[in-house]
Formats: structure tokens, sequence, C-alpha cells
């Protein structure tokens, strides 16, 4: 009888809750999109672009797919695509080693996550991949963000439920048949519930921010997850696999979510050198810190400072601690990079960290390389082409002698010449900025968003661009 109501038990505690409350993990918006047509062909979007790869390999043909989001598919360049790093390699490659059947292809979409990576590596890998790189570290909490609320619930009943009703933990199918993120960077409904903006104002911006540690924690397991897959997968296939690392231009782009300022004196600092750097302010905002010393904009501005006062190390140590403490953190953090250099260690996997490609005397990615936090400049496409072929070249590939080195530099030279059109090229940082700037507002931190719309302006117009400003501005007077 107690064995019989064991079971009876068992099944109402895991099978009723999973029925009638359904799968929590499985309700978060898909960011980047990846193309139906693609998913139900199994031919990998690289393949097909510039020029269409057969499903055989031949023999001796060389395949190089990068698999990345936003900075691997070239954002914010037109023609699509054709700006990527990957893209000003193969032509580099190409016509330094003489090779018409060398192919290296970005298979990349904006806003991917590791799930959606892992889904991508695994079509090249079907597709006759001799060798591939999967671009990590990107948008791995974008799901979360625009979830609106925390993914572990909030009482001990809740979390409960959630257990019960998800017992496989499904980050690896987290998202899927959920609604994408429309132009605006979110669909109606999908914020599951307004919250305060940062500065306290009427308007109300995404809720469940700050992203607790519990919630990064599932992030991480997640990546975690979805790197094992690919790694496993590459394994299978006897395919040459190399994790990589994406850029972090750490000191161009301010934290998105810092608790509303105590005082308006940390909000006008904050404000006032994030577009001025004064090193004399420094004592100011260190006597700041003293009193709020976990507020990441205040730590960002410090970093900012310190970097010009030619204190790098104290300035790398305060701009990653800004990072890790952004309540809406779009990028790598300190557990991101964690998670992928131990995976690599563990399973011998080659890892290429791409900021080493940028990186200054200071020991910091250099900002002139960048548009923003993530996303490389024209010539930043092109820097990070020339430093894989150092890299690359020797392992599978023969080391560049040095005629070839030159030939390599002008291929790149004659591509960037047509790669882009040069409106694209003026208008990228702005684009870059407006973009910047709708992450900023649904953060709620229309302090940082009214920056990015105004900055944005010098160079773009548009209704959609005003109106944007002037709802920030109005949001801003609305919390004094």
């Amino acid at each position: 009888m107690a064995a019989a109501m064991g079971v009876v038990l068992g099944f109402v505690l895991t099978v009723l809750p999973f029925a009638v409350l359904g799968d929590p993990w499985a309700s978060l918006p898909e960011i980047g999109q990846i193309p139906a047509l693609v998913r139900s062909s199994g031919i990998p979007q690289g393949a097909v672009t510039p020029t269409p790869l057969l499903p055989k390999r031949k023999e001796g043909e060389l395949r190089l797919f990068f698999v990345g989001a936003s900075m691997t598919f070239g954002l914010p360049f037109q023609p699509t695509g054709r700006s990527s790093y990957a893209c000003f390699l193969e032509q580099g490659l190409r016509k330094a080693l003489g090779r018409s059947d060398l192919h290296v292809r970005p298979d990349a979409y904006p806003g991917a996550d590791s799930p959606q990576l892992a889904e991508m590596a695994e079509r090249c890998l079907g597709y006759g991949a001799s060798h591939l790189v999967l671009v990590v570290g990107t948008n791995e909490y974008l799901r979360r963000i625009a979830h609106g609320r925390p993914l572990r619930g909030e009482t001990v009943l809740a979390r409960l439920a959630q257990d019960l009703a998800s017992p496989r933990r499904l980050w690896e199918e987290l998202g899927q048949g959920a609604k994408a993120w429309a132009s605006e960077l979110l669909p109606a409904g999908a914020s599951g519930g307004a919250g305060e903006s940062l500065l306290g104002s009427k308007h109300k911006a995404l809720g469940g921010l700050p992203v607790g540690e519990e919630d990064r924690v599932l992030v991480e397991e997640r990546l975690r997850r979805s790197l094992l897959r690919v790694i496993k997968a590459a394994q299978a296939k006897g395919v040459p696999l190399i994790l990589a690392l994406a850029p972090h231009c750490l000191s161009i782009t301010p934290p998105r979510w810092s608790p509303a300022p105590p005082e308006p004196g940390v909000d006008t600092l904050v404000s006032e050198e994030l577009r001025q750097c004064n090193p004399a302010r420094l004592y100011e905002l260190t006597a700041l810190l003293r009193r709020y010393a976990d507020r990441p904009d205040l730590l960002h501005v410090l970093g900012r400072i310190q970097l010009r006062l030619g204190n790098s190390e104290a300035a790398i140590r305060n701009l990653n601690r800004a990072q890790d403490l952004d309540g809406a953190p779009m990028h790598r953090t300190s557990a991101i990079v964690r998670v992928v250099r131990e995976l690599a260690r563990e399973y011998k996997v080659r890892l290429l960290e791409f900021d080493d490609a940028f990186l200054g005397p200071d020991g910091l990615v250099r900002e002139e390389y960048f548009l923003d936090y993530s996303h490389p400049s024209y010539e930043g496409q092109q820097r990070l082409a020339r430093w894989l072929a150092e890299q690359l070249c020797g392992e599978f590939l023969p080391p560049l002698a040095a005629e070839e080195k030159l030939a390599f530099d002008q291929a790149l030279r004659d591509y960037a010449k047509g790669a882009a059109t040069m409106e694209s090229r003026r208008l990228a940082r702005a684009e870059i900025d407006y973009n910047n700037g709708k992450y900023f507002r649904l953060a709620g931190n229309y302090r940082e968003a009214l920056w990015y719309f105004e900055r944005a302006m010098t160079v773009l117009d548009g209704e959609e661009l005003r109106k944007a400003a002037a709802a920030a501005r109005a949001a801003l007077e609305g919390a004094k």
C-alpha cells in the first residue's frame, strides 16, 4: 500500500505539474533569427554565399566555417555579410596561397546565442566542413533579459513548481517556438510585466532586472551544455574544432543597468564623465565609490579615467568589475569567459581569444577598432582577419612567407574597396549607436539611452529616432 501511494504521489508531484504548468524554460523569446528555410534545408547560410558549395567536399578542398553572431555576420555593413572578417580572411588566403579550393565562410546571425550557435555548427559539420571555429561569448543573457522576469521563481513554492514542471532542465531546448524580438527588440507581451526604470521615472522598462545570481548560473550551465554539444559533434565527425572568445572592448560602452542613483551627484557625475572623462574628477569619484562600492556605472567611469591616467592595471580591474555587476549584461562576463576557458582546457580544444587581435600596450582592446563593445569597425574586421591568418597558418595551413604576407595584405585592400558601400561605412557607428540606445532604453537606462540617441542624430535622420530621443528626454525630466 505504501509503495502504491509512493508511486501515485510521485506521479502527482512530477507528471501533473509538468502537464498543467507547462515548461517555464520554453517561453523565452528567441532573439537571433535563423531563417526557417535554412533550418529545414540543413544547409548552412555560409555554404550558400557568396558562391554555393556542394554538399560533398572534394579531395583536398578546405572548408573553414566561422560560426558566430553579429560581429561574425559583419554587422552593420552593407551589403549583408560581405564585411565579415571571415570573408576578408578567405580573400587574403586565396591570394597568398594561390588556392581557389580554399573556402572561409561566416555562418552567422545577429543575436544568436549558444544553443542557436550549436545548431548552426551542427549544420556546418554535416555540410563538409574540414575545420570549424565556434565564436562564443556574446548574447548569452539576451533571452533572459527579454523574458522580463526571473527564470527562477522568487519564492520557495514558485521554485519548487518550476523544478517539478521542468524535470529535464530544458536549457538545450530553451526558447524553441517562442516569439522573436521585433525591430524594436521586444515583441508585444514578451516582457512578462514591466519594471521601474533605472532612474525611477514613471515610464516603464523591462521587468526582471537586475539578472540575479541564480539566473546567471543557469545561463552559464546552458552555455556549457551547448559547447559540449558542439565538441562531441565535431569529435564524432572527426572535424578539428577551435573555440573562440568574441572580443570585448571594455572601455567603450557603459553598463546598461545600475541601481537608481542614491543622490543627484552620482547621476550628474556619471552623465558628465561618460562624455568628458576628466581626470580632475578622480578624487570626487573615489569618494563616491567609498560609499557606493558596487555601482557599475561609477566603476566604469573610474576605469576610463584610470585608463586615461595610465593606470591600466586598475582600469582593467574596474572595467571588468563594472561589466560583471551590470544588471542587464549584453556581452560576456567573467563567468562566461571562465566557462569557455575551462571547457577548452578540459577537452583539449584550441581556444582563440579575439581580444588578442586588438590589444594595445596598456593590455586593453583598442577603441579605434570598434564601433561599440563587440562590433568591430571596418578596419577592425580586417585587423582580425590578419591576426587569424597568423594564428591558423602553420596549424592546418602552411606558414606564409614574406611575399605571401604582402599578397595577403594587398588582397585585403582590394577586397575592402568594394565589400561595403561607402554609405554604410559612413553610417555604421551611428546605426550601432541607435541600436544601443534601444537596448539601454529597454533596461530602463534613459540617461545613457539619450546619450546614444543624440550621438546617432548627428549623422542619422528620421522620425523614429527623434521620437526615441524625445521619449528618453521626457523620462529623465519625469524622474526629477
